[in-house]
Formats: structure tokens, sequence, C-alpha cells
């Protein structure tokens, strides 16, 4: 969790990209098959990291996330591309996965209305796992 319950501090972002540098120096890791997720205001944080990290990472999931005013800062490009998947309430997240879309991402919507932001096993693990198997595939 973060320092601060609401928010995620630039330091604890850039935590994510440390850790991976260090799984990375440990293990091979396959970045098509590699998401950076995130629980309730957890969300947030895992879009600060997929954008910094998009040469490590191929998707970003933000589940039960609030995202009012979400914008992603770049369109698509090669080698940069991030797939979506956004858990909670669909109507608000269609729009949001509408105009990743624009920019040229795969953005998919997975409704979760009995989602609890504090426990990841709320998640509906067979579409969640339809969705990772899906990553790298070409």
């Amino acid at each position: 969790g973060s320092g601060n319950p609401r928010s995620w501090s630039r330091e604890e972002v850039e935590l994510a990209g440390r850790v991976m540098g260090r799984l990375g120096n440990s293990y091979r890791i396959d970045k098509s098959r590699t998401v950076i997720a995130g629980l309730g205001v957890g969300g947030r944080m895992a879009l600060a990291a997929a954008l910094v990290e998009n040469q490590r990472v191929s998707g970003a999931v933000v589940a039960g996330t609030e995202l009012p005013r979400f914008r992603w800062p770049r369109a698509n490009a090669p080698l940069q591309s991030i797939d979506f998947l956004l858990v909670g309430d669909s109507r608000p997240l269609q729009t949001i996965a509408q105009a990743l879309e624009e920019q040229g991402y795969a953005a998919d919507v997975l409704e979760a209305a009995s989602l609890d932001v504090t426990k990841w096993e709320t998640l509906p693990a067979e579409q969640h796992h339809r969705w990772l198997e899906g990553l790298g595939r070409l």
C-alpha cells in the first residue's frame, strides 16, 4: 500500500520500476506477459507505473479504481503498446475504453459489480485469466 491511502507518490511509482529491474536481473521476464495491476487506488499507481515502464510491460489492469478525469497522455506506438483491462462498473469504464481505443490501444472492460477493492480474490477470475492468456499472442 501507499503511504497515503488516497494517492501514490512519485517515489512509490518509481518503486515498481526498481522492483522490475531487480526481477529482470534474476529471472528471464517475458515483456509480452508482464502486467502491472492495481486494486482500488492502486489502479492509479498501476497506470502511472505502466506509463513509465512501457518498455517492460504489455498490460495494465485497474480494478475498482475511480478514474474521473482519466486521459492516457500519448497515442499508441510500436514497442510501447499497452493492453488495458478495466474492471468494475462498466458504464464509466466504457467511456475510458473507447478513448483508449481511439488512441490505438486495446482496452477491455470487465464488469465486476461485487468487486471488493480490498481483496484480489473478488475479481472475476475466469475472465481475468482469459485476458491474461491473450497477452503476447500474435
